[in-house]
């Protein structure tokens, strides 16, 4: 037996997008709610001042409702929140949409060495945010005695992994992985002192604090 409840965001309760200025983003709210919600209405907050979206730029079906938003200049990125109501009453935490202009990837996360070989390895990352572009990804493998670039690997997409082999059995590596999107590179990842000694030591640096700029 389902008991009637207020709509609550059926998904995750915050999302971050990145956009171009006059590129338009569908933006998808749904909620679970008994009985289905009936209605929405979304905000737009930016700066502390909120504002009602008007009613033509979104549409409502059962349970959803979509908004398509362009943002045309630096004042119109920001929070964009939707509620959804039922006969049970209105939803208490919107589904909350946050967009940002469109930039530089961030850095990937939770690098790891894994399967590491006499002469071969894998490391396996986590991609960030990708800026709101879509992404790729660069690996540079520095043979350290000579400052050699010994690889250079790239990936279309995710799942971050790459695997490397042949390598010098007495050399050290340094390992620097980067997402790419069409406004550029994030800060290195760097994996340092990798030999075939032991396993890999793994230090990961970030060469400095990452923010989105306006466009």
């Amino acid at each position: 037996m389902e008991y009637p409840n207020a709509p609550i965001c059926a998904t995750d309760h915050e999302e971050l997008l990145g956009a171009l200025k006059h590129e338009t983003l569908a933006l998808k709210c749904e909620v679970d709610a008994s009985p289905p919600a009936d209605s929405f209405h979304w905000t737009f907050n930016s700066s502390g001042e909120q504002t009602e979206l008007p009613a033509r730029l979104h549409s409502s079906e059962r349970g959803m409702s979509r908004l398509n938003y362009t943002p045309s200049n630096d004042l119109d990125y920001g929070t964009i929140s939707c509620w959804g109501r039922n006969s049970i009453g209105t939803q208490k935490s919107p589904c909350i949409f946050q967009i940002v202009a469109a930039g530089r990837p961030l850095p990937l996360q939770n690098c790891t060495v894994t399967n590491h070989t006499s002469d071969a390895l894998q490391v396996e990352c986590l991609e960030g945010f990708d800026g709101g572009l879509p992404q790729g990804f660069i690996l540079e493998l520095v043979e350290l005695t000579n400052l050699r670039l010994a690889r250079n690997l790239s990936l279309a997409r995710a799942p971050v992994t790459f695997t490397i082999e042949n390598l010098d059995a007495t050399a050290t590596y340094r390992m620097i992985i980067f997402a790419v999107n069409a406004k550029g590179r994030s800060e290195p990842t760097i994996i340092d002192d990798i030999n075939f000694k032991g396993v890999a030591k793994l230090t990961v640096t970030i060469k400095s604090d990452f923010s989105f700029k306006k466009l």
